[in-house]
């Protein structure tokens, strides 16, 4: 893969991109891209686009996103919001305490802040139905609730002390060490990247431009328009490069997981339950009272044991299927007839 796709040159960004997803070892392939003037390398860049974000759409459908698209575009809006940021404070702290940093929550944070800073962007992408903008926001919201879910129930356990009938959290630091290179939160650091430098923007605001201009609701006729200048190469080469591998990824994620969104707001609204009896507790004196709080702690850490031990033979199962897929996908193999429907004009003289 390429090493990094926010220093492309646009110069040499053809070169670069069929090099990583066409076969060049095959003659035909190789001297058609090698031949065509910029206008057929455009239209081949489009073709390949469209074949790209085609194959992630397919596991798309397969996907639950539950409730994510009908927040159009405003994170805030998502069910359980409040409590999900509960939770990261929660197992923020929980990480401090053990004098580890937060890195992982600091992530997910700093993916939702981006989210909810470029509100208008994926307001108006659900405004207009512009498809990519859609299908990304939804994925990246995905991705952080499934973070969230991922950190706690991989690195955080609750301990029963009977003596002081009471429950502590313990954290596996080797876990939580471990769950930093999941797919998941690769991918929110590689958007946080993007954003930072303002390419997710650029990208998505170009594709927005696109969709008001051909009046049409369809991602494949956004691709058409690349030839008519509608969409500027440089953004086709940013979605190839930098947009459709981060949907790639978490998407084969999700699609290999096949888990349901209810089960990561239910993991994180125990969560915050178990840290509010914990608070009443340390402010309850009677023993009656005390009784009554350990044992409503007993039955939500026994729910989230269960769910723990759910969610991770699902990430392990996702996380099997979407390396699978990645390094399927990562062979470059495409023929020049497996992208192009008919053979580009500037070619046509050397056969």
């Amino acid at each position: 893969m390429i090493s990094d796709p926010y220093i492309i040159n646009p110069h040499n960004a053809y070169s670069m991109i069929i090099k990583e997803y066409f076969d060049i070892t095959d003659k035909r392939t190789r001297e058609t891209l090698l031949s065509v003037n910029e206008a057929d390398q455009t239209q081949i860049l489009a073709s390949l686009a469209s074949k790209l974000y085609k194959s992630i759409m397919a596991n798309v459908t397969d996907i639950d996103y539950g409730k994510i698209p009908a927040s159009k575009g405003d994170i805030t809006q998502i069910p359980n919001y409040q409590e999900m940021i509960e939770c990261l404070e929660t197992v923020g702290n929980i990480i401090s305490n053990y004098n580890e940093t937060p890195e992982s929550v600091n992530t997910i944070q700093e993916a939702i802040e981006n989210i909810k800073d470029s509100k208008r962007i994926w307001e108006k992408a659900f405004g207009t139905k512009c498809e990519i903008p859609m299908v990304f926001y939804s994925t990246i919201v995905l991705a952080i609730i499934s973070s969230t879910s991922l950190i706690i129930s991989t690195s955080v356990d609750f301990v029963n002390d009977p003596g002081n009938k009471s429950y502590k959290e313990t954290l596996d630091k080797n876990r939580l060490h471990k769950s930093k290179e999941s797919l998941l939160l690769k991918n929110l650091r590689d958007f946080n990247k993007a954003y930072k430098k303002k390419e997710v923007e650029k990208t998505m605001t170009s594709l927005l431009k696109a969709q008001k201009a051909v009046h049409e609701e369809g991602v494949v006729e956004i691709f058409k328009m690349v030839i008519g200048g509608v969409v500027l190469t440089l953004t086709m080469v940013k979605m190839i490069l930098l947009i459709f591998p981060i949907l790639h990824e978490l998407t084969s994620m999700f699609y290999g997981m096949k888990q349901s969104i209810s089960d990561y707001f239910y993991y994180q609204s125990n969560v915050v339950a178990l840290n509010a009896e914990k608070a009443k507790m340390d402010m309850t004196k009677t023993p009656e009272e005390r009784e009554k709080i350990y044992k409503k702690q007993v039955k939500t850490a026994e729910k989230l044991r269960k769910l723990s031990n759910t969610f991770a033979i699902k990430f392990k199962k996702g996380e099997t299927v979407a390396n699978k897929i990645i390094k399927d996908s990562d062979k470059p193999n495409y023929k020049i007839d497996d992208v192009v429907e008919e053979e580009p004009d500037s070619s046509s003289k050397i056969f």
